[in-house]
């Protein structure tokens, strides 16, 4: 009887569900039943509150049963929407737990433990002893629970050891389990339970538990011995380390990479270890060929240790094997790496394919290889039918991930889905396309499905597409919300095997069957909470993405969709949500513990900020910054973020060393998060080594920065090549210095030809921005492009320079390739030019026009696909294709724009930025404008009624093709009316609002509100700050002039540039009465498009030109005595253009509010009276929004002044900024009558 009172609600839901028992519940009921003579008296409530306890929801599905879970959920879900009805249940239940005697019965057991440990206990217990219910787990299970054990695990847990470390170890110890558990934990920790010199040596030399355990993994009953024999040789018994360590930490080598190798050696793991040292390193620690040769052909061991994965302790043998296979005696290449590199194929793809080989690593390559290329290495149909059909290798390196020794079959099987015998493509492919997934958002799904790769492929597929290649009820639902498949992928990356289950439960969380959003997406959406966020700190949750969902959702909302604490607190104290992704990124399946542990970080109980938050907003560092640095570090987000705080700040909140050193040296500490950007769990050590890379103990610069600063090169310059370099940043940096520098500070002949070639250092960076730990590789790649051994210009820059095309341009389009640099520009060239170096057809079309008119010249082009990156010869292609036929004649889509009075550089500016989307962007901007027969929409006319011409309105929506609807329905209101005829009194013209709010993009409605209400009142009357301004000489034209390309920028800039005018120390007055030469107008010339430094800019002119009283200093009457007016304004522009580019040394502007701070950025000028294509085309760069640059960028363009223009899009000259009467004529006569 008693027995049922426990196990009867478990048996008859167990019915009703359909499920089966688990094994951990199977074991609970036949343990009871052998005991049932003994009379337990155990009451039903009292077995609920032991087994069913209300803190018990992350009870894993594994080790307890179907039954026992649904009965857990449905506790949690009524608890969930009652979290004080929780609390008082779990306090309830532990009261009414009771001492039971009877030592056998497990349940007993589980009165005095919380379920969530069992399940850790039940878990941990079934790796070391084996089966559950047998005797050798019940055995250990119950020295873990009640034994001496149990301390023991009480103690691991104290001091932060992850029992998946010892269970790795342990595991398959059988009926040794208790031994060897006992055995190991003695040589950790003594009898009061402090960690012996062993793992304390360890933590003081950083080196994570998890790789050697990794590397004895099995060592099972001899674990002891192993892990003695392994310490012993790294270290000697003063802790020190051996040659061993030293030597691999002198060559830089990751011990990761070592573990990998050396992955479940087990009792052989030392000798394994010393065997592959041997092979790599001589007996003075000098390397043999085997690393040298890898070394010089740039073969990264991470490559190469992800093939080998597994060896074991054969590690040594397939090391020498896989080598010997890739270079012969003397070092040179074999026929197999030679042909790879010939065609450019990257052996990371192929050591994706191949991880996890081992042992049978050689053959497992050369299967592959032979599959691919015939004995004269030319490609097989398979390659040939990849490129042919421009399917990226590495999408199918991703789906086959891990599939080791079965590469070859598993590739072949997954081709053999995909294409038909003569290569053209199947159903499957066919459809895929057409239905616009895309084979990334798959290939991210499948990762490392392995081996099953084509069946995983299949199925996952039939939940899309039906037979017939239609779009299932899935696609289309998401299709019509507007939801992602980028999302969703990122969500499930990984699922694997069980990709279309995943995909289908978290679709069924999202969607009634009638595919209408249920109660989660409706809620997200009316908060305002991007889901593109969501899925970043869910990326990874694979097979779990729906469970992790929903614990995620429950945290942040009620039953009602009402936000929780946890929401409302973020939103209270002004935290971004977006930074939390950020630093949450890959938390997956432990999204919601991670979301909850940072914020217990960040606030305590009653939703006020903890210490951290209160000292970072004291010293004004943004949170944005932390999250770069921190970017993917995932399911460990508070500890990575509480050690870097620890490392800035002592626990009085003031800055240690390392912040304070950046701060007197002036180094911003956005250039150092953007070189470590994704250093994750590592940030801490990696911020540490750049720091000790740059300064010396007491603070002072290296050699590394000192000669930076003696040779001009900016700091972000390094830091944007450098950027993402993460937990590699500080080697990355030396490699590239080394490169650029001898040991005296001075230049090699890289950056002396560079130099003398008249590319700029800022130049090359832009190419190279994003390259990180690759960042010297690739810099030298691109100079043996350009340059030959004696420093002269290849046929490459030859052509170019005849062409009229600088650096500039190239860097533009190229910016954001990366790694992929050096094949991008060659892909580019070569679609450009042939041979001889004559244009082809895809450029000529574009440049070489009878009609001048319709000519794009180099910089529009440039402008047009800044960003495009790697893509970029594919993007330039679509573009042609679609405004040119094969004859180079404008396609019909293109003279419509011409017809109706577009030109090539009003084009170019509303497409600015646009890169490997220019094609669909520019259709987009047609189909807006034109109907199917090509006639204007009433929209294009709405526009012409109230002045915008195609240049106004082009420059005014710069880069922002999508937002031309928005801002048409916007100009359509009454108060957007009122609002254009109010700046047209004022004698802002449309040219002039066009040319401020230029670069406002999505938020061009707003910016154009915001600025309004900073000059006039609800009636349309000029406000004090404009009527100030208007008194002291000024007009709308040198207004215009300082606030040009302002964009979403524009109302803040104007109300700090009038606090800086209007106040007590009349610094505006000291300019005005030297009449002569500051007037309005050429004022506005010096502080031309000054942007968010408007403050520091004009006061640190005042400081040239005039003391506190306003007499002119020494400076100014040198000037004046010496040089012609506009010579005068030309070096002050100078002076004032220095301020901005180096605006607060340290972090963001600490006079603009953070409501003032947005994402948009504009270009400064390289001259008063204009610029030059280059330095246009050199802002259409700076303005693109490739994700690769804003990935790391964002959050921090907010800093400086607008950086977006193209050529034609604003009159660049201050002083033609005049009245244009036209259109004024035109605003009067129509903004009385619109009508949209």
């Amino acid at each position: 009887m008693r027995i049922h009172w426990l196990m009867d609600p478990l048996m008859k839901r167990s019915k009703k569900t359909g499920g089966e028992m688990n094994m951990g519940v199977t074991y609970v009921y036949t343990t009871c039943e052998k005991d049932i003579k003994r009379s337990i008296k155990v009451s039903r409530e009292e077995a609920y509150g032991n087994v069913v306890d209300s803190n018990s929801n992350n009870i894993s599905q594994s080790y307890i049963s179907t039954p026992l879970q649904d009965i857990e959920n449905s506790s949690h879900e009524k608890s969930d929407h009652s979290r004080s009805t929780d609390k008082e249940n779990h306090k309830t239940s532990r009261k009414r737990r009771r001492s039971i005697t009877d030592k056998d019965d497990i349940v007993l057991k589980r009165s005095r433990v919380d379920v969530h440990n069992i399940n850790e206990e039940i878990r941990f217990a079934k790796s070391v002893a084996g089966k559950e219910g047998t005797p050798r787990f019940n055995q250990f299970l119950d020295f873990l629970i009640e034994g001496e054990g149990k301390e023991c695990l009480e103690v691991l847990k104290g001091k932060g050891i992850n029992l998946s470390s010892m269970s790795s170890i342990l595991s398959g110890s059988g009926a040794d389990a208790t031994k060897a558990f006992k055995g190991l934990y003695d040589l950790w920790f003594d009898e009061q339970g402090n960690k012996t010199r062993y793992l304390k040596t360890l933590e003081k030399e950083r080196i994570n538990l998890a790789s050697v355990s990794s590397i004895i993994s099995k060592a099972r009953a001899n674990a002891a011995k192993t892990f003695k024999g392994l310490y012993d040789l790294w270290f000697d018994e003063q802790g020190n380390k051996t040659r061993y360590l030293k030597t691999l930490e002198k060559e830089r080598i990751n011990l990761a990479s070592v573990s990998s190798i050396l992955g479940g050696t087990g009792t052989s793991a030392a000798k394994a270890f010393k065997d592959l040292y041997d092979l790599w390193f001589d007996e003075e620690g000098n390397k043999t060929r085997y690393l040298k040769t890898l070394e010089k052909e740039q073969i990264g061991l991470a490559s190469v240790s992800n093939i080998l994965h597994g060896a074991r302790a054969n590690a040594a043998k397939t090391f020498k094997g896989l080598h010997d296979l890739w270079f012969d005696e003397q070092g040179n290449k074999t026929q197999y790496l030679k042909t790879l590199e010939k065609e450019e194929i990257n052996l990371t793809n192929v050591s994706g394919i191949l991880s996890k080989a081992g042992a049978k690593a050689p053959k497992a390559f050369k299967d592959l290889y032979n599959l691919w290329f015939d004995e004269e290495g030319n490609k097989t149909q398979y390659l040939k039918t990849l490129e042919k059909e421009e399917i990226n290798l590495t999408n199918v390196s991703s789906i086959l991930g891990g599939a080791g020794a079965n590469g070859a079959n598993a590739f072949k099987d997954l081709y053999d889905l995909w294409f038909d015998e003569k290569g053209n493509k199947t159903q499957y492919l066919k459809t895929l396309e057409e239905s616009g997934m895309g084979l990334t958002n798959v290939s991210s799904i499948l990762h490392r499905v392995g081996a099953n790769g084509a069946k995983a492929f299949k199925e996952l597929y039939n939940t899309f597409l039906d037979e017939q290649g239609n779009k299932t009820q899935y696609l289309k639902t998401l299709e019509k919300e507007g939801i992602s498949l980028a999302s969703i992928s990122s969500i499930l990356h990984g699922a694997g095997a069980n990709a279309a289950k995943a995909f289908k439960d978290l679709y069924d969380l999202w969607f009634d069957e009638e595919g209408n959003k249920t109660q989660y997406l409706k809620t997200l959406k009316e908060s305002g909470i991007n889901l593109t966020n969501v899925s970043s700190i869910l990326n990874g949750a694979g097979a779990n993405g729906a469970k992790a969902f929903k614990d995620l959702y429950d945290l942040w909302f009620d039953e009602q969709g009402n936000k929780t604490q946890y929401l409302k607190t973020l939103k209270k104290e002004k935290v971004n949500l977006a930074d939390v992704p950020g630093i949450l990124s890959k938390a997956g399946a432990k999204a919601p513990k991670a979301f909850k542990d940072l914020y217990d970080l960040w606030f305590d109980k009653q939703g006020n900020e903890t210490q951290y938050l209160k000292t970072l907003k004291k010293e004004k560092i943004n949170l944005t910054n932390m999250s770069s640095i921190l970017h993917g570090v995932g399911a460990n987000g508070a500890k990575a973020f509480k050690d870097l705080y620890d490392l800035w700040f002592d626990k009085q909140g003031n800055k240690t060393q390392y912040l304070k050193t950046l701060e007197e040296r002036g180094v911003n500490l956005i250039n150092m998060s953007s070189v470590l950007a994704g250093a994750g769990v590592n940030a801490t050590k990696a911020f540490k080594d750049l720091y000790d890379l740059w300064f010396d103990e007491k603070g002072n610069k290296t050699q590394y920065l000192k000669t930076l600063e003696k040779e001009g090169i900016d700091l972000s310059s390094i830091s944007s090549i450098l950027n993402g370099a993460g937990a590699n940043g500080a080697k990355a940096f030396k490699d590239s210095y080394d490169l650029w520098f001898d040991e005296e500070g001075n230049k090699t002949q890289y950056l002396r030809t560079i130099e003398k070639e008249g590319a700029s250092f800022a130049s090359m960076s832009s190419i190279l921005h994003g390259t990180g730990a690759s960042a010297a590789k690739a810099f030298k790649d691109l100079y043996d492009l350009w340059f030959d051994e004696e420093g002269n210009k290849t046929q490459y820059l030859k052509t170019l320079k005849k062409e009229g095309i600088t650096l500039s341009n190239m860097s533009s389009i190229l910016s954001g390739a990366g790694a992929n640099t050096t094949k991008a520009f060659k892909d580019l060239y070569n679609l450009w030019f042939d041979v001889q170096g004559n244009k082809k057809q895809y450029l000529k079309h574009f440049t070489e026009k009878r009609n001048k008119e319709k000519n794009f010249d180099i910089s529009n082009l440039s402008g047009i696909f800044s960003g495009a990156g790697a893509k970029a010869s594919n993007a330039f292609k679509e573009l042609h294709n679609v405004c040119f036929n094969d004859n180079g004649k404008e396609t019909e889509l293109l003279n419509n724009f011409y017809d109706v009075g577009f030109k090539p550089s009003n084009l170019s500016t509303m497409l600015c930025g646009s890169g490997s989307h220019a094609s669909h962007r520019l259709k987009k901007f047609h189909n807006t404008l034109f109907d199917d027969k090509g006639k204007e929409t009433r929209l294009l006319n709405d526009f012409r009624k109230i002045g915008f011409n195609p240049k106004s309105l082009c420059s005014i929506l710069s880069a922002s093709v999508s937002s031309l609807g928005q801002f048409h329905d916007f100009c359509s209101t009454k108060k957007a009316k009122a609002y254009l005829i109010h700046f047209s009194r004022a004698g802002f013209t449309i040219k002039k609002l066009s040319n401020i709010l230029h670069g406002a993009r999505a938020s061009i409605c707003s910016a154009l509100k915001d600025f309004h209400n900073v000059c006039f009142d609800e009636q349309g009357n000029n406000t004090q700050l404009l009527n100030d301004f208007y008194r002291a000489g000024f007009t709308a034209s040198p207004l215009s002039t300082i606030l040009g390309m302002a964009g979403n920028n524009s109302a803040s800039i104007l109300k700090n540039f009038h606090k800086s005018c209007f106040n007590e120390r009349n610094y505006l007055n000291h300019f005005l009465a030297e009449k002569k030469l500051f007037t309005p107008t050429n004022l506005s010339r010096v502080l031309h498009r000054v942007g968010l430094s408007i403050c520091s800019a004009f006061e640190k002119l005042h400081g040239f030109c005039f003391d506190k009283t306003g007499s002119k200093t020494d400076y100014l009457n040198n000037l004046i005595k010496n040089n012609s007016p506009n010579t005068i304004l030309d070096t002050l522009y100078k002076k004032v253009e220095k301020v901005k580019k180096a605006p607060s040394a340290f972090l963001d502007e600490q006079n603009i509010s953070e409501e003032d701070k947005i994402t948009n950025s504009g270009l400064n000028p390289s001259s008063v009276s204009g610029r030059t294509k280059q330095e246009q085309n050199l802002g259409s760069l700076q303005q693109g929004d490739s994700k690769i640059k804003r990935k790391i960028r964002k959050g921090t363009l907010n800093r400086g002044e607008n950086r977006q223009e193209t050529t034609d899009g604003t009159d660049d000259n201050p002083e033609t900024y005049l009245n244009d009467p036209t259109v004024d004529k035109q605003l009067q006569e129509s903004c009385q009558t619109i009508s949209f």
